[in-house]
């Protein structure tokens, strides 16, 4: 290949990889590709889908949207300086509604979801709502271990019982209680002493911590992290999010919402 045309070629090249850098640079820093942070400053509001039949993360009462999800994003959308509108969409056409451009933010108690990285960004999560090991104080079951002999109380049919089952496999001797019709009714097995400990999701076993001192958590037995999602080309809503979550955690309004609304 002649000199010129290979130093054409070469000039190419390194225009195309300065662009590049230079689009990256763009859409991670000032946000001038994300078309949804584009579309939200215009308008001066953020919509955010939401299901508002999962209590206590959202729900509708005389017509206001209520919650530990609604609490959040009004808090988040304060500072960003936007107001917040609520669309009720229902927890199967959620990352529809994102896809279509019918909503700008998920918060939903929405599980982070990776098979639906194609069409939408997680934020980190903001909430766990794992499985907890519940006992009395005092009791020497500290781990998953511990639960060789003794009886697990758990509602019937639930994540909780399907792990109770999971562990009963390794720990032969261990016996499921499963009379219960609710992780509150679990609990309620716990303190009466029809059972030895209990497996109740992590906002059952926040409640129960927020309302008396008669029982505590031995062990995490399980990860579930609830985040907010946007559409996959909203990077910079995204960083922004992250932002403005990370503050919170460090100011401890997680904690605070917790009190308020895990009861």
């Amino acid at each position: 290949m002649p000199v010129r045309i290979r130093l054409l070629f070469d000039l190419l090249a390194l225009a195309i990889i300065v662009g590049y850098v230079l689009l990256a640079r763009s859409t991670t820093t000032g946000g001038a590709a994300d078309p949804v942070w584009q579309a939200v400053q215009a308008r001066g509001e953020l919509i955010v889908g939401t299901d508002a039949g999962y209590r206590p993360f959202a729900d509708l009462q005389d017509g206001k949207f209520i919650g530990y999800d609604i609490e959040l994003m009004e808090e988040i959308g304060r500072r960003l300086g936007l107001r917040v509108r609520f669309v009720n969409v229902g927890y199967d056409a959620l990352f529809g509604s994102l896809a279509v451009g019918r909503v700008d933010v998920l918060a939903a108690g929405l599980p982070l979801t990776p098979e639906q990285s194609w069409t939408a960004r997680f934020t980190a999560p903001y909430f766990d709502a794992g499985l907890m090991l519940m006992v009395p104080p005092g009791s020497p079951i500290a781990a998953a271990g511990d639960l060789s002999g003794k009886r697990v109380a758990v509602a019937l049919g639930s994540t909780a019982h399907i792990e109770a089952r999971r562990l009963q496999r390794r720990l032969p001797s261990l016996q499921i209680v499963d009379a219960a019709l609710s992780p509150a009714a679990a609990l309620q097995l716990l303190r009466a002493g029809s059972a030895d400990a209990a497996i109740v999701d992590a906002p059952a076993a926040i409640a129960a911590l927020n309302t008396s001192a008669d029982l505590q958590i031995a062990a995490a037995l399980t990860y579930e992290p609830y985040v907010l999602a946007v559409p996959v080309q909203a990077y910079k809503l995204h960083e922004e999010l992250n932002r403005i979550l990370e503050d919170l955690r460090r100011e401890g309004f997680f904690t605070r919402l917790n009190e308020r609304w895990l009861r």
